[in-house]
């Protein structure tokens, strides 16, 4: 037996993700991503062509594949300064990584997986089995922040002490990497506030 034995404590999911959350969070995300399809062709009507087809709002994986010629072609129809708005937009990975996780965020709706992540924790109490007095020992908390993985350790304590935990959850997106483990909710309100200040670039 070791001279300092400790106890290990992790959250446990008892039940994954209900599926209509998954299913409502993609609905939502494919809403904002048509959103900024029929600003585009709005645009393209603004500018003589109102009957524009294979118009939608472009996006790259690199830079390079918002240059490239098969993307610029949805915009193809927009007068030159709308086209300079929508590319100082930097709508590609590694230029506004947001606008782009909400495109590809869309094209794996079907696919992607919602996870549940360790929050803060709500409430904590300790002791020994002789009363709730802690008489100097310490308990180690192990990356027990927000965002910390269901099943993954979240503290350390004496073995001899006592503890117990109300602790906080959220559910995150598993992927892009943009949006990886930030709270659905929070994320899906960044998002609409990212579209509602695209939309606003375009009012005059």
């Amino acid at each position: 037996m070791r001279a300092n034995p400790t106890r290990i404590y992790k959250l446990h999911l008892r039940d994954p993700v209900p599926e209509d959350i998954s299913i409502h969070a993609g609905v939502i995300l494919n809403e904002m991503r048509a959103i900024l399809d029929a600003l585009t062709v709005t645009l393209a009507a603004r500018n003589g062509h109102p009957d524009s087809t294979n118009t939608y709002f472009p996006t790259g994986k690199t830079k390079a594949g918002f240059e490239s010629r098969d993307v610029q072609r949805k915009i193809k129809k927009l007068s030159d300064q709308d086209k300079a708005t929508i590319a100082a937009l930097q709508p590609y990975a590694g230029g506004n990584d947001m606008l782009y996780a909400l495109h590809s965020s869309d094209l794996i709706r079907k696919h992607q997986r919602l996870i549940v992540l360790g929050g803060e924790a709500a409430e904590m109490v300790m002791g020994s089995d002789g009363g709730w007095f802690l008489d100097g020992s310490k308990i180690h908390f192990i990356n027990a922040g927000p965002g910390h993985p269901i099943d993954q350790p979240i503290a350390q304590l004496a073995a001899d002490y006592h503890i117990e935990f109300k602790q906080d959850a959220v559910v995150a997106f598993s992927e892009p990497a943009a949006i990886k483990a930030k709270p659905l909710i929070t994320t899906l309100d960044d998002f609409a506030g990212l579209v509602q200040s695209i939309l606003k670039l375009f009012v005059r």
